[in-house]
């Protein structure tokens, strides 16, 4: 428990200090408005601001994904942010999930195809949760074509990467 309050505290710090606006300070969840939230958007949108990228995307992990996806899909295609690769794939399969049912199922070919893509390329930009779903899709061999060597080394670089 400690190690993963550790791990959060040290990503939230590298976040911060990675960000494009270092002058700008991270406004705490706690005290977000609607003006707040929508300034975020607009930043993040235009801009590509990660803090405020982050903002938005812990206000949506508390509540629903929905509304969110264009902001992931902008951050990860025009600002080519690692997190952002993740959080759309998480936006695109957050559809009607079903017990045994895999997440991708329920989306239609070019939302699949979308996802997928997703993965493959914030896998590539190092996203440990990319690289660890995009594996276990090679391994399972569902909706990619059977590769257990590409997607145990996907999976071991997503520990790696995370540690």
């Amino acid at each position: 428990m400690i190690s993963r309050i550790c791990k959060i505290l040290i990503l939230f710090t590298l976040l911060t200090i990675s960000c494009k606006n270092k002058e700008k300070e991270v406004t705490p969840m706690w005290n977000a408005s609607n003006s707040d939230i929508a300034k975020w958007k607009v930043d993040a949108l235009t801009k590509g601001d990660t803090n405020a990228y982050y903002n938005l995307s812990k206000d949506y992990m508390d509540s629903s994904y929905e509304g969110f996806l264009e902001t992931a899909l902008t951050m990860a295609n025009k600002y080519e942010y690692h997190l952002a690769f993740s959080d759309a794939y998480d936006c695109l399969t957050n559809v009607d999930r079903k017990y045994g049912e895999h997440e991708l199922k329920p989306l239609n070919e070019e939302n699949r195809k979308l996802a997928i893509d997703m993965l493959k390329r914030g896998s590539q930009k190092g996203n440990p949760e990319c690289q660890r779903k995009l594996g276990e899709l090679y391994i399972e061999g569902v909706y990619l074509e059977k590769d257990l060597e590409k997607g145990n080394k996907l999976i071991k670089e997503s520990v790696k990467t995370s540690s």
